[in-house]
Order: structure tokens, then C-alpha cells, then sequence
């Protein structure tokens, strides 16, 4: 039994500025901006990054992302060899980068997204049968991406594998309500924030949501709160909420995947539901609490 993640791997630059330089023709006092921190890079990407906490953890994984021959690939690759992440699709010709700008003085951010190549989500499912398979959105995603990853979920469900997915943020502007609902018949166990899962649902709140979700085939739905931990309930009438215990975040980025690797961790070694729920939760604050995304949850 081994676990599959679909997903893009994403070089994340943090910078913390001090102003709002602008932008002039040539150098330029006024366009230069002094950093009083220096650059955070991090592992980002909701395949790579969960990917790298199943790894971490001592889950057998494998990865179908887009890596470029570049040094950012190059970085990333370096990552997940340490974390023991096997690689299942061949070298693309650029790796994705995001760029973070969070001004000091009130926390605005600012962002460049470099998204990359789309996924293939095929790659690595014909061998894959009796074990996970984790997809998530991405930057760049789009409605075709969406209609290609449907197929796929029900021919890995047929090979009698479970699915988990994340649509993440990125669905949201290009996948219909209707579309996204008939799709989740494939799907075992769904997982998102609750501004996320809003997207697809009349319902708000948690539990109202977690409601809806599994009257449309999920066996587990798990709704993630950020700072508040996560709400969870399940076909077979489990339900509860897990609490996270607050920190002084120096960002958030990289917490929901995260939580993804350790909750798939769970699931793989066969823990009870709550339980993957409380691992991902422990996992996701520490991911916090060190500023480094996923790469902190494991020091």
C-alpha cells in the first residue's frame, strides 16, 4: 500500500518590507527597498509540501508535480530527496515560484505568482491500487484541469484506492457548482477551509457544511478554521472539532498542506478519524509557529 499526491511543488520567497518602493526607469534611490529581515524560502506547493510532511513522517510517497530543470527545481528536488519523496512525473521546463511581499507596519501582502506547468493527473495511477490518492487545486488551475481530474478519481476509485481531495482556492473561479458537486462521488475523503467549501454550497458554517458535503458521497468531510483547528464529521456518525492552540504565526503559508501530509499519515497507519484530524492539526500549528512553512513542522 503506498500513497500517490497529485499536485504543484512551489518554490515560496517571503519578504518582509519596511516600505512601498516604487517602480523607475533604471536604479533609482526610490526604487530600491531595504529589507530589515532577511528572505524566507520555503518548501509551498499542495503537493509538494504534503508530500514532504508524509515523507517526513515515514509514509512511502510518491509525487506527480512539475519540476523544472532550473535552480529552483533543483531546490525543491533537494527537499524531498531528504524527506524521501519518490518523483513520478519527468522534468518539466520551469518550476513554479511565488513570491510573498508583507509590508511590517499592518501585515498588507502583496504576491507574484511564477504557477508553473499544469498536472497530468494520470501519471503514477496505473500501478497505484489498494493506497491513497491525495489531488489538491492549484495556482493556474482552470475548468479543463478540473474536467481532466474527474476520470481519473473514478477510474483510481475502481482499483479500489481511497481518495482525498483539496480543492484549495484555485477551483473557485472556473469549476461550476454543479460540476464540483457530481464530482465528490469519487471522492472519500474532502477537505477545505470553510471559505473554500463555501464556494460550492448554499450552507455556512462547519456543520452546516459538513451536512451537505457528505449527503454527496464523501465518507469524511473535514473543515479547516485556521486558528480555531478543524471541524470533522463522518458517514458512520463520528463527529467533532479538534482545537489548535494559538500562536504568535509569523505566517500561515504552507499550514493547510501541512495538515493534509499529517492527516494522510493517520489515515495510512490506520488511526482513528478524529485522531488524523488532531495529527494534522498539531502538525499545521507547528508549521506556524516556526515561520517555515512545512519544512519547521519536522525540526
Amino acid at each position: 500500500m503506498s500513497i500517490l499526491v497529485a499536485g504543484n511543488a512551489v518554490l515560496d520567497v517571503q519578504l518582509t518590507v519596511d516600505d512601498d518602493q516604487g517602480f523607475e526607469d533604471g536604479f533609482s534611490g526610490r526604487n530600491v527597498g531595504f529589507l530589515s529581515q532577511p528572505p524566507n524560502v520555503v518548501l509551498g506547493g499542495n503537493g509538494a509540501a504534503t508530500a514532504y510532511a508524509l515523507g517526513r513522517m515515514g509514509i512511502p510517497v510518491t509525487l506527480n508535480t512539475t519540476l523544472g530543470e532550473d535552480p529552483a527545481g533543483d531546490l525543491i528536488r533537494s527537499w524531498l530527496t531528504q524527506a524521501e519523496v519518490s518523483l513520478a512525473a519527468p522534468s518539466s521546463s520551469s518550476s513554479a515560484v511565488h513570491v510573498l511581499r508583507i509590508r511590517a507596519s499592518d501585515g498588507a501582502r502583496s504576491t507574484s505568482f511564477f504557477t508553473g506547468k499544469t498536472i497530468d493527473w494520470s501519471v503514477g495511477t496505473d500501478g497505484l491500487q489498494s493506497g491513497w490518492f491525495f489531488a489538491a487545486g492549484y495556482g493556474g488551475v482552470a475548468a479543463e484541469d478540473f474536467d481532466a481530474l474527474i476520470p481519473v478519481l473514478e477510474r483510481v476509485r475502481a482499483n479500489r484506492n481511497a481518495v482525498v481531495f483539496d480543492p484549495g482556492p484555485w477551483f473557485a473561479a472556473s469549476v461550476s457548482v454543479n460540476a464540483f458537486r457530481e464530482a465528490l462521488k469519487f471522492v472519500n475523503c474532502l477537505t477545505g477551509t470553510e471559505e473554500e467549501l463555501e464556494t460550492w454550497s448554499s450552507k455556512q458554517g462547519a456543520d452546516e457544511l459538513i451536512d451537505d458535503y457528505l449527503g454527496l458521497g464523501p465518507d469524511q468531510v473535514i473543515v479547516k478554521q485556521g486558528s480555531r483547528g478543524a471541524s470533522f464529521a463522518t458517514r458512520a456518525g463520528e463527529r467533532g472539532h479538534v482545537a489548535a492552540q494559538p500562536v504568535e504565526a509569523a505566517h500561515a503559508v504552507g499550514a493547510g498542506d501541512t495538515f493534509n501530509g499529517a492527516l494522510l499519515a493517520g489515515l495510512y497507519e490506520g488511526r482513528g478519524f478524529e485522531a488524523c484530524v488532531g495529527m494534522g492539526v498539531a502538525r499545521a500549528t507547528t508549521a506556524v509557529a516556526s515561520g517555515r512553512g512545512v519544512l519547521g513542522a519536522f525540526d
